[in-house]
């Protein structure tokens, strides 16, 4: 008697292959939300970041006579006693933002730097490349930019000769991840519509010259990513 009780309350094949099928079925439902969520996630804390980087730019305004840092690591000194491209700029305006007692806040300043999708990048050297990247409009008078980058003039921008501040990006998600090795634009500091990564979910993150920072999608997208120049709200060529 005991041991038939014993054979009628053990689980069959049947049932635990039913089980199984209902454990895959769930986890089939469940890892596109997570995927989502995770996406999600990235997206917020590159907003943030770029946030971040959009004060530091500020604050580095304020203590150069409301100029920009250049967009690019060749320019001249100029008259804001540097020579270093924003990306090198804004570091110290970047640490006095992070909580003071951070663990390896230089870590934490190169991480602010980068897009979190930074952590795809595995299997391929990616030391040098650049997700986020300065305006290339923000230097020289050029409204339509006719003029090469180097050869730009002045290499600076004055905060008060852009007339809406607002509309104008000056940090945004570059492309990188989606390039081959070996093409320029993977350590660009610098680009424009067309060089714009739609990376978080068919859009991107934006901070403007006023310090705010959007999502968007607005914009038709290029053949080679990015957006078609003349497609989004924003003002681009700094008029």
């Amino acid at each position: 008697m005991n041991r038939a009780g014993k054979l009628s309350s053990a689980i069959t094949l049947v049932e635990l292959v039913v089980v199984v099928a209902m454990i895959a079925l769930l986890a089939a439902l469940l890892l596109p939300a997570l995927g989502s969520a995770r996406n999600k996630a990235r997206q917020t804390t590159c907003l943030s970041n770029l946030r971040q980087l959009g004060m530091a730019m500020t604050l580095y305004a304020y203590d150069y006579k409301c100029v920009l840092p250049a967009c690019n690591e060749t320019a001249a000194t100029g008259n804001t006693g540097v020579n270093l491209c924003w990306f090198y700029a804004l570091d110290r305006y970047v640490l006095n933002l992070i909580p003071s007692g951070t663990p390896q806040p230089a870590q934490q300043t190169a991480l602010i730097k980068q897009d979190p999708v930074w952590l795809q990048f595995d299997g391929r050297s990616s030391t040098n490349w650049r997700s986020i990247k300065m305006n290339r409009k923000l230097v020289g008078n050029q409204k339509q930019g006719t003029v090469a980058l180097a050869s730009a003039a002045p290499l600076w921008r004055l905060m008060s000769s852009i007339g809406n501040p607002a509309t104008t990006p000056v940090l945004f998600d570059g492309r990188c991840q989606d390039d081959q090795p070996g093409d320029p634009q993977i350590t660009w500091f610098h680009g424009w519509e067309p060089y714009v990564a739609l990376r978080h979910g068919g859009g991107a993150n934006l901070v403007f010259v006023d310090g705010h920072a959007v999502w968007s999608n607005k914009g038709s997208p290029g053949s080679g990513g990015g957006w078609t120049t003349g497609t989004t709200p924003w003002n681009w060529w700094v008029q």
